[in-house]
């Protein structure tokens, strides 16, 4: 026991390199990780604590990999997250969120809402809804989709929605915006106003205004 103490001891930490982060960032970054894992044992320090310290200190950056250097330094590998969606909470605050489900940061952008959500949601925290992770499956840049009470859908242009499914995966994406497309593109022609169409089933259900 006692040369395992002198061992954790030898390999201390006094010199700590922060990879991946903007110029912007480096000075409070490097001196956050510093005041954080400085004079620790190596052997005291997991990979996941710090991942952990990363999502709640810094959640635009992502944690990959840290790699010790004898005798005592300590090499910390970042990448930024990228910005995939902005989702509007049901308080109406935005949110940005990576490919991943990772909440980012607040959003200042209020032109561009690919979500309309009714639930909280935290900065630096993991979406991992079911059902909003299958609402980001519809994102097409151009209509909000919108999440109520476990229900996905998205509002047609003349007024009326969509009801859309949960259960779907991305190669269904496809067959259900042709089909959607072709319902509303006939009921237009036949100048019919559409209350909602329900594609959760085989036979998509219409109701007309």
């Amino acid at each position: 026991m006692g040369i395992f103490i002198g061992i954790k001891n030898l390999v201390k930490i006094s010199e700590i390199e922060v990879k991946g982060i903007a110029d912007s960032d480096i000075v409070n970054v490097y001196d956050s990780l510093s005041s954080e894992y400085k004079n620790d044992s190596y052997f005291d320090i997991k990979d996941a604590d710090i991942k952990k310290y990363i999502e709640d200190s810094f959640p635009r950056y992502e944690f990959t990999k840290s790699v010790f250097i004898f005798p005592s330094k300590l090499v910390i590998d970042l990448k930024s997250r990228e910005k995939t969606y902005t989702i509007a909470d049901s308080d109406g605050l935005l949110f940005n969120v990576d490919s991943n489900g990772f909440v980012i940061g607040s959003s200042e952008d209020s032109t561009q809402v690919d979500v309309r959500y009714d639930k909280k949601v935290e900065v630096g925290k993991l979406l991992d809804d079911k059902v909003l992770i299958s609402a980001f499956l519809y994102v097409d840049g151009k209509s909000e989709v919108n999440i109520q009470n476990d229900e996905i859908s998205i509002k047609l242009d003349g007024g009326g929605k969509v009801i859309l499914p949960k259960s779907a995966d991305k190669s269904d994406i496809s067959k259900i915006s042709e089909t959607l497309q072709k319902i509303i593109q006939k009921y237009r022609i036949e100048n019919r106003g559409i209350e909602f169409i329900d594609m959760r089933f085989s036979k998509p259900v219409i109701k007309f205004k």
